[in-house]
């Protein structure tokens, strides 16, 4: 058994998967584009930066501007 983050990775890409497979959709369902719509519809909903940075247990800042540069270019 896995544990700590790479565990949840896992958990979270099979949960995925199975929503994928149930909704009977056309294109994939990937964890890692969820984590970014999910970072770049807080930004765009005014959430601060340094809020989704924690969230996402990023160490650098510069990490989290990438997950939300699709807002930034939209908003710019």
């Amino acid at each position: 058994m896995q544990s700590g983050r790479s565990g949840e990775r896992c958990h979270l890409q099979e949960t995925c998967r199975k929503a994928w497979q149930h909704a009977r959709l056309d294109q994939r369902v990937m964890a890692h584009v969820l984590r970014h719509s999910f970072a770049t519809h807080r930004y765009g909903r005014g959430t601060g930066i340094r809020l989704i940075q924690v969230l996402f247990r990023h160490a650098r800042l510069s990490s989290t501007e990438r997950c939300t540069q699709v807002a930034t270019n939209l908003t710019h």
